[in-house]
């Protein structure tokens, strides 16, 4: 009987979706999770929920690869949920707390439902305070929900949410009208209030660069829009969901079989965003043994497919002297070796300027994350004997300059001191203040805050 189920599922059009693009999820993938449990899971999450199935292919495998590269726990802290035939990531209070605290700046983020008999009361304005003692027993109906941090500089900030608030997500959110989904259980329904409360309050904290990514997402979602993730593109994923005949090769002739095989490896090598897929070898029948045609093409093609792969690794590891250094740093593997990850890293911080300054916040976004695993991989890796690489004093003052020079051009941009704001949430008066650090997430907060007020600098 397993083995049975076993045929079954990898016979299944979704599963082989998934698995086609293993090796893409594998690369984006934070070190405690693994690309089969993540496939596993995600196959599991869609069996259960049969819409999905009705989802074109590019959303749910984008999506997949979202998730992963926020490093959350899919089915655990982020979900595919269907929308209007497209899988749309949705992350849970779980995962939003996990991303809340990846700033650095966050010491507690405690969300709590508030319910009628509880003792609840709160102030906005300039003495804002919460107080809540929940009933014992007997607490009654929801009434509101709360969301509050605590930042390790001192300070707090809340986010209270009231029925009429909930009922404007509810409409947008994707599968309410649904009699499974949390909006509509009335042992779950706290949970879609407390994180209405904590996406809202994420919106105005610290952010890690995959928190500031979560919210745009969601704030698509809640103002009905797709979310039009696209980390790979329709026309590389070529699986299709609806199980078709499985169409016979023996009346092929070898030299068809060539040609067809022969544009996939062009199209595999044409496309620098995807690892080369190995196409697998075509069962011709107990005849194509003895065809000498056929044994030639498939020896050129085995040829053409190692210098495919061979090329692949040349460009992704080759040496640092670009044309275009943006570029490669968006393309290179730097996780394969040490030495690899080392000097990736030290020509992005090179190119840091450049990059904080890219005008696609999404694209900014992507490369601090590249940038954080990078040098989690480096910590990981590196020996435990190896002395700390020393940076000359004046290479430091030249950051620190380079750093108050952007926090001038931006007050003097917006003719407003735009930078002041982002200081204080960081717990700093003045931009002299700050440790280099800090000087990375506080020019991210700069540039989104420049990019919100439609000013280039």
């Amino acid at each position: 009987m397993a083995e049975h189920q076993v045929a079954k599922m990898s016979d299944d059009p979704i599963y082989k979706l998934l698995a086609g693009q293993k090796a893409a999820i594998a690369s984006v993938l934070p070190k405690h999770l693994t690309s089969e449990r993540m496939l596993r899971v995600a196959y599991q999450m869609i069996h259960k929920t049969p819409k999905l199935r009705n989802c074109t292919p590019g959303s749910l495998v984008n999506g997949l690869i979202e998730i992963s590269m926020l490093g959350l726990d899919i089915g655990r802290t982020a979900h595919l949920v269907p929308f209007r035939q497209e899988a749309t990531v949705i992350v849970d209070y779980k995962g939003l707390i996990d991303l809340a605290h990846r700033s650095g700046q966050i010491n507690s983020f405690p969300l709590k439902a508030v319910y009628e008999n509880d003792l609840f009361d709160y102030e906005e304005g300039t003495n804002r305070f919460i107080k809540h003692k929940p009933a014992p027993q007997n607490r009654g109906k929801l009434i509101a929900a709360y969301a509050i941090v605590n930042f390790k500089h001192g300070g707090f900030d809340f986010e209270v949410v009231h029925p009429v608030d909930i009922e404007a997500v509810k409409k947008v959110a994707p599968g309410a009208r649904s009699a499974d989904s949390p909006w509509n259980k009335p042992d779950q329904e706290q949970f879609m209030w407390m994180k209405t409360a904590a996406r809202r309050l994420a919106k105005r904290i610290p952010q890690s660069p995959e928190l500031t990514r979560v919210t745009e997402l969601e704030d698509l979602v809640e103002a009905g829009l797709k979310q039009q993730i696209s980390h790979i593109s329709d026309d590389i994923i070529d699986t299709d969901f609806k199980v078709e005949e499985k169409k016979s090769t023996d009346n092929k002739s070898p030299d068809d079989i060539k040609k067809n095989l022969n544009e996939r490896l062009t199209h595999m090598k044409n496309n620098q965003q995807t690892e080369p897929k190995i196409t697998p070898e075509v069962n011709l029948g107990s005849d194509s043994a003895e065809d000498p045609k056929l044994q030639e093409a498939q020896a050129e093609l085995k040829k053409k497919r190692l210098q495919a792969k061979a090329d692949l690794e040349e460009r992704d590891n080759g040496d640092l002297e670009k044309p275009n250094m943006i570029e490669w740093l968006w393309n290179a593997r730097p996780s394969t070796s040490l030495k690899n990850a080392q000097e990736w890293l030290k020509a992005y911080k090179e190119n840091e300027d450049t990059i904080d300054l890219l005008p696609n916040r999404d694209k900014r976004d992507k490369y601090y994350a590249k940038k954080a695993k990078v040098e989690q991989f480096i910590a990981e890796n590196k020996p435990p004997d190896e002395p700390p690489v020393s940076v000359g004093q004046h290479e430091q003052d030249e950051r620190r300059q380079a750093f108050v020079k952007y926090c001038q051009e931006a007050n003097e941009a917006a003719d407003i001191d735009v930078t002041q704001e982002v200081l204080t949430a960081f717990g700093y008066k003045t931009a002299d203040q700050v440790p280099e650090t800090d000087f990375g997430p506080i020019k991210r907060g700069i540039s989104n805050k420049i990019d919100d007020m439609g000013i280039v600098i």
